[in-house]
């Protein structure tokens, strides 16, 4: 069964670089992703105004959750102008991603042949030369 996408999937297979390469100037992507769990912040600088246009978190353990009381996930109010951007930056992420899947999954098909061949020239081997 194939994993379902998450935007984190998305940038741990791809790289925060790459996935921020997307986003439009002057928006700025920042993860911290650790042994906790991950926050994901979209922000932009305009005139030395740090903006928080959308955030999201994923939390390992319940535990953690207080680092999110009161605050708003997601594209916040103020910014509901860009969420016909962010939802196109969000959908080339996950095309991206699956691109990606699909030729990690081509790469490993073609090792587990490679291994099979391999086994089964091995095989052969063996059954010839018993044989003789």
């Amino acid at each position: 069964m194939e994993k379902s996408y998450t935007f984190i999937d998305a940038i741990r297979s791809l790289g925060q670089e790459k996935i921020a390469s997307m986003l439009p100037t002057p928006l700025k992507l920042y993860v911290s992703d650790h042994s906790t769990g991950c926050q994901i912040r979209i922000e932009a600088t305009i005139d030395g105004q740090c903006l928080l246009v959308w955030q999201s978190s994923q939390w390992y353990s319940h535990i953690y959750n207080f680092n999110d009381e009161g605050k708003t996930m997601g594209l916040q109010p103020k910014f509901d102008f860009m969420k016909p951007m962010l939802d196109g930056f969000f959908e080339k992420c996950r095309l991206a991603w699956g691109d990606k899947a699909r030729e990690s999954k081509i790469e490993r098909l073609r090792q587990q042949k490679d291994r099979s061949d391999a086994e089964a020239s091995a095989i052969e081997k063996l059954r010839i030369g018993v044989a003789s």
